[in-house]
Formats: structure tokens, C-alpha cells, sequence
């Protein structure tokens, strides 16, 4: 699988909001304009609260990374700020991981990834 973060937040919440002054999002670093929908993030890890700005583009892009390394077996999590680079690295390593995130992306079942089996047969987890 991709190499996912080695830590898992004590919680995490995401808000949907309408941006009223200029937001830069966390992982695009475009800006999010004001009237524009974007979502508020804040996690709690290691002790430290931490909240970011995430267009609505990128949150959707991080479901689909989330969906689609979950039906490989794999471990969706990722630095903030790393995800287009998580999602690169996993379009490059793993074959599957396209037909997955594809299919998240779409809103449509994700597959889970085949498994060989002795003889070149293969089985779905």
C-alpha cells in the first residue's frame, strides 16, 4: 500500500462553512473566496488542537483517497498539506488504487483489491 501517516488523531471534526473573508485551502493552496463553500478542519493529536481550511474540491478528493485505500486494505491517513502528493504516490505504486479512487470519485461501489491465490487464480478481500 501507499505509506500512510503513522498516527491517528484523539478526534477530528469537519464543518462545512460559506467563507466571509479569504481562506488559502491546506492541501491546493488556492484561495477560497469570500461566498464561497469550503470546510473547516480541526483534529486533536498528540496533545495539539490543530484546524485548517480545505476547499470543497479537496474534500472531496480526500474521500475518494479514503474509500479507495480502505477497499485496498491499506491506511487512508495523511499529513495535512500531503494529500495531492499521498494521491500521486498511490496512482504510481499501486495499479488498483486508480480503478478505486476512480470509482469513489464517481460515487459509485469501490472495489476491493484482488488477491492472488495459488495457480494465478485470484480472490477479491
Amino acid at each position: 500500500m501507499c505509506d500512510g501517516a503513522d498516527w491517528q488523531s484523539e478526534w477530528s471534526s469537519e464543518i462545512r462553512r460559506k467563507a466571509r473573508k479569504p481562506h488559502r485551502c491546506a492541501e491546493c493552496r488556492s484561495v477560497i473566496l469570500p461566498g464561497q463553500h469550503y470546510f473547516r478542519c480541526v483534529s486533536k493529536t498528540d496533545g495539539t488542537v490543530s484546524d485548517w481550511a480545505q476547499c470543497s474540491k479537496c474534500s472531496r478528493v480526500e474521500a475518494a483517497h479514503m474509500k479507495a485505500e480502505r477497499a485496498m486494505g491499506g491506511d487512508p491517513s495523511y499529513l495535512v498539506g500531503d494529500l495531492l502528493s499521498q494521491v500521486r504516490e498511490c496512482l504510481r505504486e499501486e495499479p488498483h488504487y486508480l480503478v478505486a479512487f476512480r470509482a469513489a470519485w464517481r460515487g459509485e461501489p469501490v472495489p476491493k483489491k484482488p488477491v492472488p491465490l495459488e495457480r494465478g487464480r485470484t480472490s477479491v478481500v
